[in-house]
């Protein structure tokens, strides 16, 4: 009896287990498409081509229950490049795409003249 009770335990755990890897998976997928979706409605803003500004942003947002970006901070060595990209993500409705409402996302946008 006892034998059978520690196969049952071994047997939940190891279910619950993989349960947690397939829906980390699937988290990792899903925050992936989120950040693919933002950093794709974002362009290298024409002001910044003709100064000459180049620069990385760090975003770090969440998306409310309605789909919109609430961006929770942002850091960049560039102000005018911070200013631009969190008024745009300010305008991102991300309703369609499969979020974890409350979640924290960490994004980079990286403008590079050639």
């Amino acid at each position: 009896m006892n034998k059978v009770f520690n196969l049952m335990i071994v047997l939940l755990l190891s279910i619950t287990s993989f349960s947690a890897f397939s829906l980390n998976a699937n988290d990792d997928a899903n925050e992936s498409k989120v950040k693919e979706t933002v950093i794709n409605q974002i362009e290298y803003p024409d002001f910044a081509k003709e100064q000459n500004i180049q620069g990385d942003v760090f975003v770090c947002f969440s998306v409310s229950r309605d789909g919109k970006v609430v961006v929770l901070s942002s850091n960049s060595a560039e102000e005018k490049l911070q200013n631009y990209v969190v008024q745009k993500m300010k305008t991102i409705d991300l309703s369609s795409v499969d979020v974890q409402v409350g979640y924290t996302y960490n994004v980079k946008f990286s403008f590079q003249l050639l």
